[in-house]
């Protein structure tokens, strides 16, 4: 074989893997963000999430991790997710992955385009979208609490917040701490203190694009997060990406091996000469 044709058969089998090495990257990455969904994860971004508006709110000081850790646990708490077991030293689960848990049948709605659901619409709309499942008890609603649909509706509400306090407060204001070792709630009080007013002012007339905003300021907080499911149309279903089997998820994203292309009969069997 001469060298050109080594060299050409070297170029041909790097350009193949080239594409490989993506594909394989790329299922890894799809591997990584599969289990972002599960409690420990989700707990750990939300909880980064709030410290970084308290430091951007009061300053940084030496209680704002363990503050904003309690605030998240108090909002799991009220949505009734939360777990006296977690103890997030190693993989946890939901309520509804219990084994007496039953899948509800959640159909969404909306073409896709736009979410226009009021404050007032969301609520109701959250339980709509049970079909034929009772949620009398307070033990069902805290199962279901944990999926991803209640979850992202719950999250809009608190973003809905954020929007309000954001248009509430001035660009020049600034609750600047002289000591980091100051309690961070002293800060968080004064900020109240001084803007609540303005807040629910703000919350009284909402503008009519309030929840879009909420809506989509949420989706790409859990694409950047890894947990979002393509898969999902307009709202998120009721269960996580961790949830499904990883091959689920790498066939979805069109990442199965490629099947190599058979050898036309006789090309390289021993009898054969070539021309």
């Amino acid at each position: 074989m001469s060298a050109s044709r080594n060299e050409e058969t070297h170029d041909s089998v790097a350009h193949e893997q080239h594409p490989e090495k993506r594909r394989q990257a790329t299922i890894k990455k799809l591997e990584a963000d599969r289990l972002r969904s599960r409690p420990e994860e989700q707990f750990h971004d939300e909880v980064k999430e709030a410290e970084v508006w308290l430091d951007d709110i009061i300053g940084k000081r030496d209680g704002n991790h363990m503050l904003a850790r309690k605030r998240i646990v108090g909002h799991w708490i009220f949505q009734g997710i939360w777990r006296n077991e977690f103890q997030f030293s190693g993989p946890s689960q939901w309520k509804h992955e219990d084994p007496d848990s039953v899948e509800p049948k959640c159909e969404t709605e909306g073409d896709g385009n736009a979410f226009s659901l009021t404050r007032e619409e969301i609520q109701p709309a959250e339980t709509q979208q049970l079909k034929g499942a009772e949620v009398d008890d307070q033990e069902e609603r805290e199962r279901e609490a944990s999926r991803p649909f209640h979850r992202f509706v719950y999250q809009i509400f608190i973003e809905a917040e954020r929007l309000f306090e954001t248009m509430a407060t001035p660009l020049d204001f600034k609750i600047s701490s002289k000591d980091p070792s100051e309690a961070p709630e002293e800060g968080i009080q004064e900020y109240y203190q001084a803007l609540g007013p303005e807040i629910k002012k703000k919350r009284s007339q909402p503008p009519p694009d309030i929840a879009t905003k909420a809506y989509w300021r949420v989706k790409r907080k859990w694409q950047n997060r890894g947990i979002w499911d393509d898969a999902w149309p307009m709202m998120p279903g009721s269960s996580w990406k961790h949830e499904r089997p990883l091959e689920d998820l790498i066939h979805q994203a069109g990442l199965e091996e490629p099947s190599k292309p058979e050898s036309p009969k006789g090309a390289d069997s021993p009898g054969s000469t070539r021309v």
